[in-house]
């Protein structure tokens, strides 16, 4: 019994251990990504939720019993996960596509904030190209809510106008920062 008991209060002080200094103080690595100056602050919330795996999608509400469908509203092919939301999804991936060509650097690989993180790009590059794509990610879960409770969705091409036309109101606002010369460059081709 006492050996129980011994092994019992090791896990409970192991836990708390762990639950003090670590868990409770852990700095998420994206956190810098999702929490960027150049995006609008709603994009930051909905991709802080979605970074969390927080987003109440179809599959999560069908798992608890909400709704009984839980295939995606956008493509009707797969169930509705933030996973497939946001990376696989052929919705989000014409965006993206779109995205890339606009902003001129490659299509990313799996999740595009953590991707664009990871990229050997100047701060100001990273900054835009994650607030874009956070920008996209906002509005796939607007065009997401929008055919799930109005049986409305809008082609990739129309969300993708709007979403380069708001980057590039936000990048005009913020165009007083001092930049170095090719980012300058950069940031006039993606805004003509």
């Amino acid at each position: 019994m006492s050996g129980n008991w011994k092994a019992i209060c090791k896990t409970r002080d192991l836990f708390q251990h762990e639950y003090s200094h670590g868990l409770r103080r852990q700095k998420w690595g994206w956190s810098k990504l999702v929490w960027n100056n150049a995006a609008v602050p709603k994009h930051c919330f909905v991709n802080w939720l979605i970074m969390r795996n927080a987003l109440n999608t179809k599959e999560k509400l069908h798992r608890i019993g909400v709704i009984s469908d839980d295939l995606c509203c956008i493509c009707q092919v797969s169930f509705e996960t933030v996973t497939h939301l946001f990376q696989q999804c052929p919705y989000v991936l014409k965006l993206l596509e779109l995205a890339c060509d606009w902003l001129k650097i490659p299509k990313p690989q799996g999740n595009s904030l953590i991707w664009t993180g990871r990229r050997n790009w100047s701060q100001v590059q990273k900054d835009i190209c994650l607030a874009v794509f956070m920008a996209v990610h906002y509005m796939v879960w607007q065009q997401c809510n929008s055919a799930r409770l109005e049986g409305v969705l809008v082609r990739p091409t129309v969300v993708f106008t709007q979403c380069k036309n708001l980057m590039k109101i936000r990048l005009r606002c913020q165009s007083s920062k001092v930049v170095r010369a090719s980012d300058r460059d950069w940031i006039n081709c993606i805004l003509n």
